[in-house]
């Protein structure tokens, strides 16, 4: 069996792109890249991961953060003053103690908050305001064999018997 190779030129008629283009952009200068929250229950405090970009070395910044739930402001606080030396891979953690009366759990999901962090240059003036992030105060452990959500105890599954 033969087969036949038909070779034409092809022909285009509008050229250029095809489809939807998004531009990203980033400021120019230190910015607010990354935030990874890690809140505990019994630590009763919250702990704040934050990558930077664009910090440059010999200036000071600080973190300012604002606790809102529901549009009210709940808790605010500030990290020290940090420089470029204090970084560790372009990261900054910052902690606070702050023990909310309400608690994310799988009952209460409405119980979530939202951070806003701002990077202060040395004079106080806002470098860089970052996004807001959705999060729930909450803590999850094992001891032993139990599990444990905001210091309450889970039930264990029930063990599966053979059939």
């Amino acid at each position: 069996q033969r087969q036949m190779c038909i070779r034409d030129r092809g022909v285009v008629a509008r050229r250029g792109l095809c489809g939807d283009v998004y531009l990203a952009s980033a400021p120019v200068g230190p910015r607010i890249s990354d935030v990874k929250i890690d809140t505990s229950v019994r630590r009763s405090d919250i702990s704040l991961n934050v990558k930077l970009q664009g910090v440059a070395a010999g200036r000071s910044h600080s973190l300012a953060a604002r606790i809102t739930k529901d549009g009210r402001d709940i808790k605010q606080f500030r990290s020290p003053v940090f420089q470029v030396a204090d970084l560790n891979d372009g990261r900054i953690d910052v902690t606070a103690r702050w023990q909310p009366t309400e608690l994310w759990d799988t009952h209460t999901p409405q119980n979530s908050y939202r951070l806003h962090l701002n990077l202060l240059d040395s004079s106080g003036n806002v470098a860089d305001e970052g996004f807001s992030v959705r999060f729930g105060f909450r803590e999850f452990w094992i001891d032993g064999r139990r599990f444990y959500l905001n210091g309450v105890p889970l039930s264990a599954p029930r063990r599966m018997r053979p059939v």
